[in-house]
C-alpha cells in the first residue's frame, strides 16, 4: 500500500497546524496558503516519471485509485515574503519536471518519512529553497507566455474556466483582463493569439456550441433555443450562427437532425 507522507510545519502561537489526512487527497488548507504536490510511486518514492503540480490554494480533490501525493505546504507569511522579495507570484504549474525541484522535494519526503523526528530548521530551510525554485519556475512560465505574445498557461486555463462557468452572460473584457492580471489591450491580443479568437468571438463560440447541439438533438423551436443560450431573438442567434458555421440554424437542423 502506497503511503503518503506529509510534512506539517510547526505551529506558531497564532497559527494552528494544517489539518492533513493521508490517501488520494491531501488535507484542506485555507487560502492564502500554497502547496506543492509531488506524486508518490509504488516504491514510496517521488515518481519522477509523473510531473508534480503546484497550486496556489490547497484544496485539491484528487480522485482515482492509486493516486497519492506528497504535499509540501507554504504558510501565508513565508509565501508573501518570498513573493515580495523576488517580485514574482506563486502561480499554478501544470507540471513540475525541474530536476532541482524534484531533488529538494525528495529530500523533504525522505526526512519527513523517517523514523526519527527531522530537525525543524533543516526542513524549513529546504522548504524555503524549494519555494524559491517554484517561484522561478512560475516566472519562467509567465515569461515564455509573454515571449510568444500569448497567455501563460495559468492565464489561459483560468480565463477559459471562468468563461465556461459564466456562459450565461457576456463577460466584459476588463473583467477577463483582471483575472489574467493584464491590461485590457495586452490581454485582448494575448488571448486571441493563444485561443485562436478574440475574447468576444470565443464567448460566441461557447454560446453557439450548445445551440448547435439543441438544433440537432431536440425539437425545441429556434426562438426557444435562442433564448436558452442567451440571445434575445432568433435573428440575433442566426447572425452569429451564420458567421460561425456558414449556414443558418434552420439549415444546420436539416443537415444534422438526429432520428
Amino acid at each position: 500500500m502506497t503511503r503518503l507522507a506529509t510534512f506539517v510545519p510547526p505551529a506558531s502561537p497564532a497559527q494552528k497546524p494544517f489539518p492533513v489526512r493521508t490517501g488520494a487527497a491531501c488535507g484542506h488548507l485555507q487560502p492564502p496558503h500554497a502547496v506543492a504536490l509531488f506524486r508518490i510511486s509504488q516504491s514510496e518514492g517521488l515518481d519522477r516519471r509523473v510531473a508534480g503540480r503546484a497550486l496556489r490554494v490547497a484544496d485539491p480533490a484528487f480522485q482515482g485509485a492509486g493516486v497519492h501525493w506528497f504535499a509540501i505546504p507554504f504558510e501565508a507569511g513565508l509565501l508573501a515574503a518570498a513573493e515580495a522579495a523576488h517580485a514574482v507570484r506563486f502561480e499554478p504549474l501544470d507540471a513540475i519536471t525541474d530536476p532541482e525541484a524534484h531533488r529538494l522535494a525528495a529530500m523533504i519526503h525522505s526526512l519527513s518519512g523517517g523514523a526519527a523526528a527531522p530537525a525543524p530548521l533543516l526542513l524549513d530551510s529546504l522548504r524555503i529553497v524549494l519555494l524559491w525554485r517554484l517561484l522561478m519556475l512560475s516566472a519562467q512560465a509567465r515569461q515564455q507566455g509573454e515571449a510568444r505574445g500569448g497567455l501563460a498557461p495559468w492565464q489561459a486555463r483560468r480565463t477559459a474556466a471562468f468563461l465556461a462557468a459564466n456562459i450565461e452572460r457576456r463577460v466584459p473584457l476588463e473583467e477577463l483582463a483582471a483575472i489574467a492580471r493584464l491590461s485590457p489591450f495586452h490581454f485582448a491580443h494575448a488571448f486571441a493569439r493563444t485561443m485562436g479568437a478574440p475574447p468576444y468571438r470565443y464567448q460566441q463560440r461557447l454560446h453557439i456550441a450548445p445551440a448547435a447541439e439543441l438544433l440537432a438533438d431536440s425539437e425545441m423551436r429556434i426562438i426557444e433555443i435562442a433564448l436558452a443560450v442567451g440571445y434575445e431573438t432568433p435573428q440575433a442567434l442566426a447572425r452569429v450562427f451564420v458567421h460561425q458555421h456558414e449556414m443558418t440554424p434552420s439549415e444546420w437542423r436539416r443537415r444534422h437532425a438526429k432520428g
